[in-house]
């Protein structure tokens, strides 16, 4: 199984205050913008270029958690791609420090994504967790157990040759997603220094049958130069 984790790209709550206004945003998600950015001109010229990077790999499943960065993200991302299949939305993919906030409310899916087909999660989720995150499963303890769920639900529904889309945020894909993978131990793991993710890099983890892990790469940018043939003005760093 190749597991490809991305994290999303720069969104209105990554940049200066001052500067949010000047971004764009849907009027409907005016009153969620504080706990849940969209993403910004770059952000999304970001996700097109790893769309871009990625139009050449098939993917039989795509996740991402439930905020609009992570599902722009990943819509971005598919409509790149000759197979299209269903966005599922994993609440364990969620960043941290949230408290509660359970996404992107449903009803704006269609909406905000009227081209993607997007499956919401859940409760209980997929996984085996809540449908919603609660404040009591941010903490350190908490996030390495949605990681290890989130590894065991792949294992249990993916083998082989499966090729894998996770769509989720710095902290939680850096820090839990990819050491979970790994398998590696609780003393192994500090959630503030792990894998570092820059928006859009991209990593990508093998997981064999016979229980081999291998990272392939990791927080790799190397999309955010412009394809052959491309036109800057495209693209509106």
């Amino acid at each position: 199984m190749y597991v490809y984790i991305i994290r999303h790209g720069q969104s209105r709550g990554n940049i200066d205050y001052s500067l949010r206004d000047a971004e764009p945003y849907h009027p409907l998600k005016e009153e969620l913008e504080r706990k849940d950015p969209s993403l910004t001109r770059l952000g999304r010229a970001q996700a097109e270029l790893a769309g871009h990077r990625l139009s050449q790999i098939e993917f039989d499943a795509v996740f991402c958690g439930p905020l609009h960065r992570q599902i722009d993200t990943a819509a971005i991302v598919m409509g790149h791609q000759k197979k299209k299949v269903p966005i599922e939305v994993l609440s364990d993919l969620t960043e941290v420090g949230l408290e509660g906030y359970a996404g992107t409310p449903k009803e704006l899916y269609e909406v905000l994504f009227p081209d993607t087909e997007i499956v919401p999660c859940s409760d209980p989720s997929p996984t085996g967790g809540p449908g919603v995150i609660p404040a009591s499963a941010e903490c350190p303890e908490g996030c390495r157990v949605r990681g290890r769920r989130i590894v065991e639900y792949l294992k249990k529904r993916f083998s082989g040759s499966d090729t894998i889309l996770l769509s989720t945020s710095a902290m939680f894909g850096g820090a839990i997603v990819i050491p979970a993978l790994l398998e590696l131990t609780d003393n192994d793991i500090d959630t503030g220094k792990n894998f570092e993710f820059i928006n859009t890099c991209i990593s990508m983890v093998e997981l064999t049958d016979d229980g081999k892990k291998i990272v392939h790469f990791s927080n790799d940018i190397t999309h955010l130069s412009l394809p052959d043939g491309e036109d800057s003005a495209n693209y509106p760093f």
